[in-house]
């Protein structure tokens, strides 16, 4: 091995690289702002005391709920009336958890139930079920401090959820992310490699040659990269949901078509909005194509876009 040739390779590299400003950006501009995106996203996600919500009688709620509100991590907000009152504040996000109290629970001067309430005591705790990693970790919470407050041996705990179900998994809660995120993706890469192919192979500019005006092209470009885009998300979001058992055949053991996600809505309204963010990627797409000479420099676009 020679030395000075593998230096003389490495500094064509390095100039070919300085005088690239795209990838220069990509290389050092792209990832500070990705970064900072992503560390503004998260920590604004982040949460400090679990807000809770109490459903009981004023007596319950002015004891209880004080000496709940003393315990660490523990921030009562309010008294509801019954429990869809409080699924309303969760709802609202006004508060993260309800815990709702049996209408027989008498508290002592310290909080612990007395002998006139039903044995045992169980205490229903209501969570919105859309994030399970942190509402665990707020039950958690919780749980301690109930324990702390009241009898150790009681109360037993059953949870009930404004969305979703208690059994969802991490899947379920970055589901619409996913779906929307995979969407996003495959249809800016279609659009633009596509696009730029129509143009550096001269397709564009013979088309301009024609009597087709320039709205004309757009709108047709949008509506033809717009079908492929629809069938995708149609793809995408039916194989999110849907959950198809096959029994087991021979040697193969049974298994499932489908990720078989819960949806507490309409399977019509989320294809409906990934379509809607689909069609604008379409033109993003398009648009971020026209600043492009190679299908690597599209490709360059990706982290930022």
């Amino acid at each position: 091995m020679n030395a000075r040739r593998i230096l003389a390779i490495s500094r064509r590299i390095a100039s070919q690289f300085r005088r690239d400003h795209r990838t220069m950006a990509l290389l050092f501009v792209v990832p500070l702002v990705v970064t900072a995106l992503l560390g503004w996203v998260i920590r604004d996600q982040e949460r400090g005391d679990v807000r809770l919500g109490i459903v009981a009688s004023p007596l319950v709620a002015e004891r209880v709920g004080a000496a709940l509100g003393a315990a660490p991590g523990i921030d009562y907000r309010i008294r509801a009336d019954s429990a869809d009152a409080a699924r309303a504040l969760i709802r609202d996000g006004q508060v993260d958890v309800a815990l709702v109290f049996p209408a027989d629970f008498l508290p002592g001067n310290g909080g612990s139930p007395q002998l006139g309430a039903t044995l045992p005591v169980v205490l229903t705790v209501i969570t919105p079920g859309v994030d399970p990693a942190a509402e665990g970790t707020g039950l958690a919470t919780l749980q301690r401090a109930v324990i702390s407050v009241l009898d150790p041996n009681l109360p037993g705990l059953t949870r009930e959820t404004v969305w979703g179900s208690p059994a969802s998994d991490a899947l379920d809660a970055f589901a619409p992310a996913l779906i929307g995120f995979f969407g996003f993706f495959f249809v800016f890469l279609l659009t633009g490699i596509s696009f730029l192919r129509e143009r550096v192979g001269g397709t564009l500019e013979r088309l301009l040659a024609t009597p087709v005006t320039r709205p004309e092209i757009v709108a047709g470009y949008s509506l033809g990269f717009g079908i492929f885009a629809a069938l995708q998300v149609a793809v995408i979001t039916t194989f999110a949901l849907m959950d198809v058992g096959i029994p087991a055949l021979g040697p193969l053991p049974a298994f499932s078509i489908g990720l078989g996600i819960a949806s507490a809505g309409s399977p019509l309204l989320a294809f409906l909005v990934v379509l809607l963010l689909t069609l604008g990627m379409v033109n993003l797409g398009i648009f971020v194509s026209t600043f492009a000479r190679t299908e690597l420099q599209v490709i360059q676009f990706v982290p930022i876009v």
